[in-house]
């Protein structure tokens, strides 16, 4: 399996996912996830972040990222991505998420993020509501 370099733990667990972007981590986090710096997040860029989210979190490396792994309370990640509630998430749970949470800030549907879109998500929906339906 192909991964990608990961960054700290908590970038990764945080940062490279809507959620980072979507809370206001997008600043630095948008960088990051845009890998060719052309100013926008593909899908592909958005995959990639989640396939190193997932390699960085599944600790064990069994090819799947448990509540123990998440560590602490219980991880908000766990309630969106494990679609199938067995108190696992597989990477295909996740770059599902990551497809599902993309899809909600593309709003023209041209498989491309900006930094104005995040924004405009933030703005219409609350700093805080954006991972609700």
């Amino acid at each position: 399996m192909k991964t990608i370099p990961t960054l700290s733990v908590f970038a990764v667990v945080t940062a490279l996912s809507a959620a980072a972007l979507a809370h206001g981590h997008g600043g630095k986090m948008f960088e990051k996830l845009d890998t060719n710096s052309d100013g926008k997040v593909s899908v592909a860029e958005a995959q990639a972040g989640a396939q190193a989210r997932f390699t960085a979190l599944d600790k064990n490396k069994d090819g799947v990222i448990t509540q123990a792994e998440l560590e602490g309370a219980p991880h908000p990640m766990m309630k969106r991505a494990d679609t199938n509630n067995d108190g696992k998430i597989t990477l295909a749970e996740l770059q599902a998420q990551t497809l599902t949470w993309f899809a909600k800030f593309d709003k023209n549907n041209d498989k491309i993020l900006t930094k104005e879109e995040i924004q405009a998500q933030r703005a219409e929906h609350g700093r805080g509501d954006c991972h609700k339906s």
